[in-house]
């Protein structure tokens, strides 16, 4: 889903998640930017001399692109990441971009197996997400998420491991956890198939979980601190 209220790339996705964008802008690949917003991490990645193509569920987004980036030549499409299918042949994408909006959508898993088949082997998806036990309950810039449990660090990571993406780099900035991940992918069980399935998770994962960590325990710590 989107956000409406993006209006600049220094506040793109809210406070800290901006410092997190410089350090994954590929250059000279075929991108695909999901939740695109009103357009600004397109222009970005235009200008490293990427050909792009932006995905969002907002006509406001979507209007706000045609009106205020009429530079860019880039493509804009309409489509719900949670039920549509991603207009694209498999392996079309160099990079990937998911900056928060996983958590907003209703068929998280459903848009994760999509990326893995448009974005070729071992090549980058980029994406963040407020990491869950700093974004509970209800006020400003917290929201109602379909699964809130999913976007507790832990649980996260092991998520995405199981869709065999392996994160390749990890930071944290502000409540947010960018990583930079690989589609690793061919040649192995389809997540449902693992499921209902009776496999070895050791072989299946191995290599994908061998990455470090950060200290989730001091990233909470941190913001607990700061509440008060």
């Amino acid at each position: 889903m989107a956000f409406d209220a993006r209006s600049s790339l220094s506040s793109l996705y809210g406070q800290g998640v901006e410092a997190g964008l410089p350090a994954f802008l590929v250059e000279n690949k075929r991108c695909l930017v999901l939740g695109a917003g009103q357009g600004h991490l397109i222009q970005a990645l235009e200008k490293k001399n990427n050909k792009v193509t932006g995905i969002d569920a907002s006509k406001t987004n979507y209007l706000h692109y045609l009106t205020n980036f009429k530079d860019c030549k880039s493509e804009f499409l309409l489509l719900d990441l949670s039920t549509e299918r991603l207009p694209f042949q498999d392996g079309e994408f160099d990079a990937v971009y998911l900056y928060e909006v996983l958590e907003h959508l209703m068929s998280p898993l459903y848009t994760m197996l999509e990326v893995q088949r448009v974005l070729k082997q071992n090549c980058p998806f980029h994406y963040s997400f407020p990491e869950g036990t700093v974004i509970e309950g209800t006020g400003p810039g917290q929201h109602s998420y379909p699964y809130p449990g999913l976007f507790v660090y832990e649980y996260h990571r092991k998520f995405v491991n199981q869709i065999y993406f392996r994160i390749e780099d990890e930071k944290e900035v502000n409540y947010h956890i960018f990583w930079k991940m690989l589609n690793r992918k061919p040649n192995r069980p389809h997540v449902l198939d693992v499921v209902n399935g009776d496999y070895d998770s050791k072989t299946l994962y191995n290599d994908i979980e061998t990455f470090p960590k950060i200290d989730i325990k001091k990233f909470r710590e941190k913001f607990k601190k700061a509440d008060r």
